[in-house]
């Protein structure tokens, strides 16, 4: 069972490395991607097939980046406001 559970652990690690790179390669070309959490699992399984004893771990939505792609004026709060040393 502890190997099983480190396989999986070892699994989910290199999956977000590699959304990590990948993000870091596509974003000069002029793509961006977008990890999603609270997905439906079953349906992700269903659409894509997935066997039972597979793990669905991450969404990644990926595409070309629009020229209109941000709509409002975006927001850079001081991090001194909300990081505090005690």
């Amino acid at each position: 069972m502890a190997s099983c559970l480190t396989s999986v652990f070892w699994l989910v690690n290199f999956n977000f490395t590699f959304h990590c790179r990948y993000r870091n390669h596509d974003d000069p070309h002029g793509y961006d991607s977008c990890p999603m959490e609270g997905f439906d699992d079953r349906r992700v399984r269903r659409i894509l097939d997935v066997p039972k004893d597979g793990n669905v771990i991450m969404v990644l939505a990926a595409g070309r980046r629009a020229d209109n792609g941000i709509y409002n004026r975006q927001y850079r709060f001081d991090p001194a406001d909300f990081i505090h040393q005690l």
